[in-house]
C-alpha cells in the first residue's frame, strides 16, 4: 500500500516500456499546460519524436508514475499520449521511457483518477489555438527556482 505523505518518501528513477505505462485521466487538453512546452500543442512533441527520437527522448524529462492498483499509472498523461501515439506512428511495439517512480499517492489522487477504462485510453478534447494561448497567458513563475536552476529539475511545471 503506498502512503499518501510523500515528505519521507523518496523518488526513484528508473526505465519503463511505454506499453506498461496506463494513463490517469480520462481526457486531455491538445497543449501542454506547464513546463518548458507550455502552451506549445501535443502534436509538436510527436513531431519532434518522429523527426529525432533519440535526441527528443533524451531531452524529455521522466514522466511522474505511480504504482497503483497493480500497474504503473502516469501523471505525465500528455507526454504518455504522445509517446503512445509517436509508437503507433512509427509501428514500435517497444519503446522505453525514463520515468520518476513516486512511492506515494499524490495528494487527491483518488479525484483526480478519472480514467474510465482502467487507463488504456484517453481522450484529446479542446481547441488547440484557445487552449495554448490561455496557458501561456495564464504561465505561472516557478516557486523552487533559485537563480542557478530549478529545485525540481526537468519536471518542474512552472516556467523559469
Amino acid at each position: 500500500m503506498l502512503s499518501t505523505s510523500c515528505a519521507a518518501n523518496p523518488v526513484s528513477d528508473i526505465t519503463l516500456p511505454v506499453r506498461s505505462l496506463y494513463f490517469t485521466h480520462d481526457t486531455i487538453r491538445p497543449v501542454f499546460h506547464a513546463g518548458s512546452h507550455c502552451g506549445s500543442p501535443l502534436f509538436g512533441l510527436v513531431n519532434d519524436l518522429c523527426r529525432d527520437s533519440k535526441r527528443t527522448l533524451d531531452a524529455l524529462p521522466p514522466l511522474e508514475v505511480v504504482w497503483h492498483d497493480g500497474a504503473w499509472r502516469s501523471l505525465s498523461n500528455r507526454r504518455l499520449w504522445c509517446l503512445k501515439a509517436y509508437m503507433g506512428l512509427a509501428g514500435l511495439a517497444q519503446l522505453d521511457v525514463r520515468v520518476h517512480v513516486l512511492h506515494c499517492l499524490p495528494g487527491k489522487f483518488a479525484q483526480k483518477n478519472s480514467t474510465k477504462d482502467d487507463g488504456h485510453t484517453i481522450q484529446v478534447i479542446g481547441d488547440v489555438d484557445l487552449m495554448s494561448n490561455l496557458f501561456k497567458k495564464n504561465r505561472r513563475s516557478c516557486r523552487f527556482y533559485f537563480g542557478k536552476g530549478c529545485l525540481r529539475g526537468d519536471s518542474c511545471p512552472f516556467s523559469h
